[in-house]
C-alpha cells in the first residue's frame, strides 16, 4: 500500500523526503562502486547518519 502526505498544498509520496536526504551524500549521487556490497554499505551508513541526525534534533 502506498501512502501520500500533503505539505503546503503539494501531495508527495512518503519516500520522497528519504530520497532527498540521501541525495545530500555525494558518494551516493553517482554510483562509483562497481561492487554491490560496497554501495550497500555506503547506503546503510548514510541511512544511519540520517537517523542519528534526526534523533539529535528531536531530543
Amino acid at each position: 500500500m502506498t501512502r501520500l502526505f500533503v505539505t503546503t498544498n503539494r501531495v508527495r509520496w512518503v519516500v520522497e523526503p528519504a530520497f532527498a536526504w540521501l541525495h545530500q551524500f555525494k558518494r551516493l549521487r553517482t554510483r562509483f562502486e562497481s561492487r554491490v556490497d560496497l554501495h550497500q554499505g555506503l547506503l546503510d551508513l548514510a541511512c544511519s547518519l540520517i537517523c542519528l541526525r534526526r534523533l539529535r534534533t528531536s531530543f
